[in-house]
């Protein structure tokens, strides 16, 4: 037996009673023969009986378009493709038969048939990867990495080959007008580092001009703040000459010190 029949036996003796009557979870009873639906199911050719379920976390994509409820696997009509779960279909047939005057309950085409894909069905086994395995994927990865090297390995001698035509097409006009946009490049790059160097001299004469003048500010704020001493030492013995001039130096040095902070 193969490995996808003995899945199948297990699901099958998993979601169909294997004694008198089937158990239905939607409807109450059943017009169809026992045996029948088994044997429907064992031939594959009928989705086998789930419990349904009315949350849809667990078969999101698996919706049965009468009861709208949710099962691992439903059966598909052949006329529009639409969800029937087992149940509800033997309820829409209530015998076997395959009367072509059948009419789809989504379409309302004649010829009304369902299709099962049991190997959808089929659970997911989430149990560890045989060492057979592993080694198959190691070769897959092997091969695959030799496929890649080869056409990288391919790739270069393709650019390889465009760099020389790329060579040879540049000689006569083609090499002559690339050597002049470089000299044209070269040149424009001097002008602008000769434009460079004089704003950085100009730039250096107006710091030490303003140096020069910080310079000169401090002598001369020094200068008015030495006379202001001699005066304020001997202020009774001023003269109302000497009085005047202390105020101006007084103010001079206000001003001075103002426009100095900002």
């Amino acid at each position: 037996m193969s490995t996808s029949r003995r899945k199948l036996k297990k699901y099958i003796s998993s979601c169909c009673v294997t004694h008198t009557e089937p158990t239905y979870e939607i409807y109450d009873e059943i017009h169809w023969n026992c045996n029948f639906v088994k044997n429907q199911i064992k031939k594959k050719k009928l989705a086998p009986l789930f419990f349904p379920e009315e949350n849809s976390t667990k078969y999101a994509n698996f919706t049965c378009s009468i009861c709208y409820n949710y099962f691992p696997i439903l059966n598909k009509t052949h006329c529009c493709n639409k969800g029937i779960c087992s149940e509800c279909y033997l309820q829409i047939q209530p015998k076997p038969t395959t009367s072509s005057k059948d009419r789809c309950p989504f379409c309302r085409q004649n010829n009304f048939k369902i299709k099962y894909n049991f190997r959808e069905a089929m659970p997911k086994n989430n149990k560890k990867k045989t060492n057979k395995q592993q080694e198959q994927k190691e070769k897959v990865k092997l091969a695959r990495k030799k496929e890649r090297e080869l056409f990288e390995t391919q790739i270069q001698k393709i650019k390889e080959k465009l760099l020389l035509q790329r060579e040879t097409e540049l000689k006569k006009g083609l090499y002559d007008q690339e050597l002049k946009k470089l000299r044209e490049k070269e040149k424009l790059r001097e002008k602008n580092k000769s434009i460079f160097l004089l704003q950085k001299k100009q730039q250096e004469q107006i710091d030490q001009e303003n140096n020069q003048i910080k310079q000169n500010q401090q002598s001369e704020t020094q200068s008015i703040s030495e006379r202001i001493q001699r005066l304020m030492s001997n202020m009774e013995n001023l003269s109302t000459e000497q009085r005047i001039q202390l105020d101006d130096l007084m103010l001079q040095q206000v001003l001075r010190l103002s426009l100095e902070q900002n």
